[in-house]
């Protein structure tokens, strides 16, 4: 089964292209999924480009690993010429946020050497931006607003930036408008209902329109982090989604959506299935 853009040619001339991928790709529990049991790692993500027929995907590796010229430029050799990424910034950028007195850092060496390692994307027209994911600790304050302002004014200006929110806080009208002014995409969740996962909020704050899908698992708080994920969208609920997709996809140029939910492969499978509904 063959995944495949769904742009302006496949839709009608006046609609921006809507991008469908997953977040991550060289997961152990996809072999005999939706990958060869004998696959190596190193040839996955050839595989999820080639044989899977997905045209972009989400890098999430670098949150835990600060990326390198060497990683970017590998990823980028392994991927067809049309194949684009988006790259998750490293926890020093936004989870570890505080000095040991409560004041927020500007770590100005992080980021340097985030940017640096990210050169190769940089330069390449293969890069569709960064997503940046704060912690549920990271709450609206006055002080938290202008790190954030700090934040944006340091990665923006290199490409597209999007933010993910985990407290509800952040969800208000006077965010979107500050988002909006800095030209900042913000991260539209779906998810389990859980406190530290905010409402379903589908609003577009810059060119970039962004979807991270993580299933529904109602025993999230109560399995192993990776059994979390263990949701499979069922067709009435990626229905639901079609309309806040069409309504983001018409105010911005383009519509990036990830699914999350990657526990065995569910992933892929919901991606087919919303591209055929698309």
């Amino acid at each position: 089964m063959e995944l495949t853009t769904v742009s302006s040619t496949d839709m009608d001339e006046t609609k921006p292209e809507i991008l469908i991928g997953t977040s991550g790709y060289s997961y152990d529990d996809w072999r005999g999924k939706v990958y060869p049991k004998d696959i190596a790692v190193d040839e996955m993500l050839p595989f999820y480009a080639k044989e899977l027929g997905f045209s972009l995907v989400e890098i999430n590796d670098t949150y835990f690993t600060m990326p390198t010229v060497s990683g970017m430029e590998g990823l980028i050799n392994q991927t067809p010429d049309n194949f684009q990424f988006v790259i998750k910034a490293n926890q020093e950028l936004t989870k570890k946020l505080w000095d040991e007195s409560g004041h927020f850092l500007r770590n100005e060496y992080a980021v340097e050497t985030f940017l640096e390692g990210m050169e190769p994307m940089f330069d390449s027209n293969r890069l569709i931006g960064i997503l940046a994911q704060f912690p549920y600790s990271f709450t609206k304050s006055r002080d938290s607003i202008e790190h954030l302002k700090w934040f944006a004014g340091r990665l923006k200006p290199r490409t597209e930036l999007v933010v993910e929110f985990k407290h509800e806080s952040w969800t208000s009208l006077t965010i979107f408008d500050l988002l909006k002014s800095l030209d900042v995409g913000f991260c539209i969740i779906d998810a389990p209902d859980h406190p530290k996962f905010p409402l379903f909020t589908p609003v577009g704050t810059s060119s970039l329109g962004y979807f991270r899908l993580y299933g529904r698992n109602i025993n999230w708080s109560n399995v192993p982090i990776n059994e979390g994920y263990n949701y499979k969208y069922t067709e009435f609920e990626l229905r639901e989604l079609l309309t806040p997709i069409h309504k983001i996809s018409a105010m911005t140029d383009r519509t990036v959506i990830f699914f999350n939910n990657h526990y065995q492969g569910t992933a892929v499978k919901n991606a087919w299935s919303l591209k055929k509904l698309l």
